[in-house]
Order: structure tokens, then sequence, then C-alpha cells
């Protein structure tokens, strides 16, 4: 079982620590609902243990709940797929840059010489955002999947 967050004295009087701690403290309640593998919750544990017993205030605190935050939810998008709601819709668009980006370039490219810069320009910028709606797309459909597969968390 995954355990409690302990609440320092310091994050009654700092709202951006407040905020922080909210965050982290709904992240484990979420992973507390699903049947997680021992060797994952023994991780979370450990960095939970770590922040428990820490004796950082201020900025040094929430840094590191930051850093502990984003090693879980690595940790559990590696091991398990787990992600967070619309996760796969917010990165589509910059996965689609990157073919966007290099078929854009190639036609831009290789269009007459005879061609103005606009044109090749609109060609490029065309390219790149059909590259960005299906990579939204393909990102929606993604989420779909993992909301229907238990794969995502309600946050």
């Amino acid at each position: 079982m995954i355990i409690e967050l302990k609440e320092s004295i310091d994050i009654q009087k700092n709202s951006e620590l407040r905020e922080i701690y909210v965050r982290f403290d709904k992240i484990t309640k979420e992973l507390k609902k699903r049947d997680l593998p021992p060797e994952i919750i023994e991780s979370i544990n450990k960095d939970i243990e770590i922040i428990n017993s820490t004796s950082l205030t201020g900025n040094d605190l929430s840094k590191l709940i930051k850093d502990k935050q984003t090693k879980i939810m690595k940790l559990i998008k590696k091991e398990l797929r787990i992600v967070p709601k619309d996760y796969y819709r917010k990165v589509g668009p910059f996965n689609g840059l990157v073919p966007g980006n290099i078929i854009g370039l190639a036609f831009a490219h290789n269009t007459a010489v005879n061609v103005t810069l606009t044109i090749n320009i609109t060609i490029y910028l065309a390219t790149v955002a059909i590259g960005m709606i299906i990579g939204y797309v393909l990102g929606k459909r993604m989420d779909e999947k993992a909301f229907e597969e238990r794969r995502q968390l309600d946050f």
C-alpha cells in the first residue's frame, strides 16, 4: 500500500508549495485506487519517505516534490503505460511537428526554381500544420484507448 504524504508546516504558509503538495497528493490517491505491482509501490513509497523525512523548506521543498512527482509519473508511464488524462492529446501535436517539418522542408525545397518564396513557405507551413493536426487526432485516439483500458489517471 502507498504510504501517506505528511504535511509540513511550511506548506500552510506557502500557497505555491501548497499547490504542488496537493497535486502530488492527488496523484498518490489516484495510484492507491489501482492494483500496482509491489516493486512500483516500493519505489513510490521510497520517494514519499524522502519527502516526509526532509528538512527542506520553501523552494527547495517545492523542487524536491516536483522531482519526485516527475520520477513517479515517468515510472508508471514506462512500466505500466498509465498516463494523466489527455496526455497523448497534449503531446500529439508536438509529435506531429517532426514529420510535418521534414515533409514540409522536402516539398518546399524540391519545388520548381521559378516558384516564389511565398509558395514555398506556404507549402512548408501547411505540411507542418497538417502534421500537428494528425498528431492531435492520433493523440486523442490514444487517450480514448488508455481510458478504455483503465490506464488513465483522473487528473
